[in-house]
């Protein structure tokens, strides 16, 4: 199964400076699950639509949630530095894993050479 991803460059580098910084694990978990190939905001508007949500519940809900998330983070882990430790793993963990799949992928790839000369387009036409 191949997940298509949507996701703002933008939003993403937000992400990734507030989780590098240990600010919170909310955003760290978004931009480490938007590393890996699950947009949890594409899946987010997918549902609003199916709900029947025009272009501003696209906009404005999923910010409301992420942003209730967020704030709630502080009550749900109240030591500053293990929010910092998990999101900073969160980010750093989705990067080797990022790493070691594409390494393991490229195991399996097949190496496509170029067609013969007898077989490209030029020739056959001549």
């Amino acid at each position: 199964m191949v997940f298509k991803t949507i996701v703002n460059p933008f939003s993403s580098v937000s992400w990734a400076w507030k989780a590098l910084r240990g600010q919170s694990v909310t955003f760290a978990a978004l931009f480490a699950l938007a590393l890996c190939g699950f947009s949890v905001i594409h899946w987010m508007r997918l549902g609003l639509r199916e709900l029947g949500f025009g272009w501003i519940g696209f906009i404005l809900v999923p910010i409301i949630i992420i942003g209730t998330i967020a704030r709630k983070e502080n009550e749900w882990m109240p030591d500053e530095k293990r929010r910092r430790r998990w999101s900073k793993g969160l980010v750093f963990g989705a990067l080797l894993f990022l790493v070691v799949e594409a390494k393991i992928r490229s195991y399996f790839t097949e190496s496509r050479a170029a067609p013969p000369a007898s077989q490209t387009p030029s020739s056959v036409r001549k």
